[in-house]
């Protein structure tokens, strides 16, 4: 029954505000009327324990012959319907695992009742809307020809507009297709973040080929496993990641 006090904690964390809102206790020592008196030679009669606890939101659970779970609040944070829908669903966490005949995964075990189920499934995901049957950059071409002006990429202290994003893709697509690529082939891209990556992105869809985006922070036996195995028909580089499609015999366009 080692014991560090609250302020204790808060100090060694050095967090300033509260630690956390809510509570979990499991008393584990034992108390019964009959051990009392088998210890001292004295006759209890009876026994009450009462716990306060100073957060907003606390569950106790006291072992025994039946376990007894006790679930305490502030009523000026919590109302008393909320404690019911949470001890509903507690509840039925704990007869889930305990009616359980098999091991069970998590994703098993529901939280929601029917009817939050329903409401979360059939009406706040009905998200269902038209949307045109066009393709990514389509869709981009089509917005650069509404407002060519506007801002379409900001990366550090660099802004580009749609208009001039969709040239640079349109410039480098005509590369691309000179090199190869086409539909039914794959462009692999190991090139930073920044507004060279989007505009390759966009190039890449405009040949109809696919892109195959590569983190240049991977480590070097993921990125040449990754190379290895998507068998690209180009390596889009810049110069800080050229080195990374060195030992590859694909060839590479640098940007």
């Amino acid at each position: 029954h080692q014991h560090l006090g609250m302020a204790d904690i808060q100090r060694l964390t050095d967090i300033g505000g509260e630690l956390f809102d809510t509570l979990v206790v499991f008393e584990n020592y034992p108390l019964s009327p009959e051990a009392l008196s088998e210890a001292h030679g004295l006759r209890v009669t009876g026994l009450h324990a009462h716990n306060d606890v100073h957060h907003p939101l606390a569950l106790i659970a006291l072992p025994g012959d039946r376990l007894t779970l006790d679930f305490t609040y502030r009523p000026d944070l919590f109302g008393e319907s909320d404690i019911d829908h949470l001890v509903e669903r507690f509840t039925r966490v704990l007869t889930t695992v305990a009616e359980a005949t098999a091991r069970l995964l998590t994703h098993e075990v529901g939280l929601l009742t029917p009817e939050e189920q329903r409401r979360a499934v059939e009406e706040l995901n009905d998200t269902a809307r038209e949307v045109p049957s066009a393709a990514v950059h389509e869709l981009f071409e089509e917005q650069a020809r509404r407002s060519p002006g506007a801002t379409a990429v900001v990366f550090e202290d660099e802004e580009v507009s749609y208009a001039r994003l969709n040239a640079r893709a349109d410039d480098l697509a005509r590369t691309l297709r000179d090199l190869g690529a086409g539909p039914e082939r794959l462009v692999a891209l190991a090139v930073p973040r920044s507004v060279e990556m989007v505009a390759a992105m966009l190039a890449v869809l405009k040949t109809g080929a696919a892109y195959l985006p590569i983190d240049p922070d991977y480590p070097d036996e993921r990125i040449a496993y990754m190379l290895g195995d998507a068998a690209p028909a180009l390596v889009v580089v810049t110069e800080a990641t050229q080195h990374l499609a060195e030992a590859m015999e694909t060839p590479r366009l640098l940007i």
